[in-house]
């Protein structure tokens, strides 16, 4: 799998080294994230890498992994926020798909906040808003994405999120160098 070019996240789970690369295919219409596990065995030996494709429709400008490593949150450059469930198959991987951004606004920033679940999203128009994926009112056991909050916005794109390890506050940056401290929970 080729990084050149790609959003890469790395995370040590459990210890296996997971590299999360946003990319395209040449030979697919449609835009992918690759999850790929190298897993370190005994003896200090590695076990071949396994790439699974995960088809997300468009570019990915940000990338963030959850907590227990279990879910993908991934920004598109088509104002889409997708959660993916890292340790499905690829075809039944997408947990959720919503749109979160305005017509020609772009996903600039992307984080979570302490636990992994609830997502920040900072938008090329200074939105700073908040999401969670909930359990879907259809009695499915269906997990959808649920709008939580939204903050006071920046007068520039926002282009970091810093989260708190010690509860839900962050902090978001924008190009104009201006940071603001949040609440997760107001």
């Amino acid at each position: 799998c080729s990084t050149e070019g790609s959003l890469v996240t790395v995370a040590a789970l459990g210890g296996q080294l997971v590299w999360i690369a946003g990319g395209g295919s040449e030979e697919a219409d449609e835009e992918r994230v690759s999850i790929v596990q190298a897993v370190a065995a005994k003896g200090g030996g590695k076990q071949p890498a396994q790439i699974l494709p995960v088809r997300i429709g468009a570019p990915a400008t940000g990338l963030a992994l959850g907590e227990d490593g279990r879910v993908l949150y991934v920004a598109t450059e088509d104002q889409r926020l997708v959660a993916v469930n890292v340790t499905a198959p690829p075809s039944s991987s997408i947990l959720d798909d919503v749109r979160v951004g305005e017509e020609g606004e772009r996903l600039t920033a992307l984080g979570t906040l302490l636990g992994g679940i609830s997502v920040v999203v900072g938008t090329s128009e200074g939105r700073v808003s908040t999401w969670q994926l909930v359990r879907s009112e259809s009695g499915s056991g269906h997990r959808e994405f649920a709008l939580l909050h939204r903050y006071d916005s920046h007068a520039a794109a926002v282009t970091r999120i810093a989260s708190s390890a010690r509860n839900k506050a962050f902090m978001t940056a924008d190009t104009g160098g201006l940071i603001r401290l949040h609440y997760g929970t107001s």
